[in-house]
C-alpha cells in the first residue's frame, strides 16, 4: 500500500528531473550551434575583399551569401568562375527566423532574430 502511494509521487518527480535534463541539452546544443555560426562567420570575414551586397561578400576567389531558409542559417559559396552556388547550412536546429546584414564601413553587422533571442554580431572587414 505504501509503495503505491510513494511510486508516482517518485515517477512524477522522476519525469520532472528526466524533462529539465533534457532541455538543458537542448539549450546547450543550441549554444553550441550558435558559436559554430559565429566562428564560420568570423574566418569568412576575415577574407573579404569586398561587399556585393549587404549579406554577399566577394572573397579573393570566392563569394559567399548568408540567409536563413527553413530557419536554418544557410552559407552559399561558389569560385568567382562558376555560375552555381554550393549550399551549406550551419546547425541542425531550426532557430533564426529573420537576417539582416548591415555595412558600416569598415564594419559588417549581422543580425539575426532567433526563435527564442535576437543575435547581433560585428566583424571587422578590410575590404579593398
Amino acid at each position: 500500500m505504501i509503495v503505491a502511494i510513494i511510486s508516482p509521487t517518485i515517477l512524477s518527480s522522476l519525469s520532472q528531473s528526466i524533462k529539465r535534463f533534457y532541455a538543458t541539452i537542448n539549450q546547450q546544443q543550441f549554444m553550441v550551434e550558435r558559436l559554430e555560426i559565429h566562428q564560420r562567420l568570423f574566418a569568412d570575414m576575415q577574407l573579404v575583399v569586398d561587399v556585393l551586397t549587404p549579406c554577399c561578400f566577394q572573397q579573393q576567389y570566392h563569394v559567399i551569401c548568408y540567409d536563413i531558409k527553413d530557419n536554418r542559417l544557410r552559407r552559399r559559396k561558389k569560385s568567382n568562375v562558376a555560375k552555381r552556388f554550393y549550399t551549406h547550412y550551419i546547425g541542425k536546429k531550426k532557430q533564426f527566423e529573420t537576417m539582416r546584414c548591415k555595412v558600416v564601413h569598415p564594419l559588417v553587422i549581422i543580425d539575426i532574430q532567433g526563435i527564442d533571442k535576437q543575435h547581433v554580431w560585428s566583424f571587422k572587414i578590410t575590404d579593398t
